[in-house]
């Protein structure tokens, strides 16, 4: 795998970004898309700070869009340089998915169905919007008289 330091594109691209990248951000990147955990990657690329710090400042660097967009790129590369296609992880997925059936593995079966269902985009977000007062001390009774169930 090419070093992401090592290329004079990232360098250029550096400079050009609003965010002053140092090269042990350009550190946290690469570190960042080979193992995917911000913790460690901020201490491999700050390895002066303690583990509570790291845990904070990797999440914000993964919120800093020109990161955000040195990950992306990065990780574009790394998925044409290993022929990583959306349609070759459904077929690999696919295929786990009926040897997970043929051999009962049932929680296996389930979280490869999950997969499927996410990389094909078809969950949708459910979110419900709640307009208007709402008395505390009426809701605690009803409750205390009915308790909510998922029915």
């Amino acid at each position: 795998m090419e070093k992401l330091l090592n290329t004079k594109e990232y360098h250029k691209m550096a400079k050009k970004t609003k965010f002053e990248l140092s090269i042990n951000h350009l550190k946290f990147v690469e570190h960042f898309c080979e193992y995917g955990n911000a913790t460690q990657a901020y201490l491999y690329s700050f390895p002066n700070v303690n583990y509570n710090t790291a845990r904070t400042e990797g999440n914000k660097l993964l919120t800093n869009p020109d990161i955000s967009i040195l990950i992306t790129q990065e990780k574009e590369k790394l998925s044409v340089q290993f022929g990583l296609t959306k349609d070759r992880k459904v077929r690999e997925l696919t295929l786990a998915l009926e040897r997970a059936e043929k051999a009962e593995q049932w929680g296996a079966y389930t979280k490869l169905q999950d997969m499927l269902i996410k990389l094909g985009g078809l969950y949708e977000a459910q979110k419900h919007e709640i307009t208007g007062n709402i008395d505390i001390i009426e809701l605690i009774e009803v409750k205390k008289e009915k308790p909510l169930t998922n029915d």
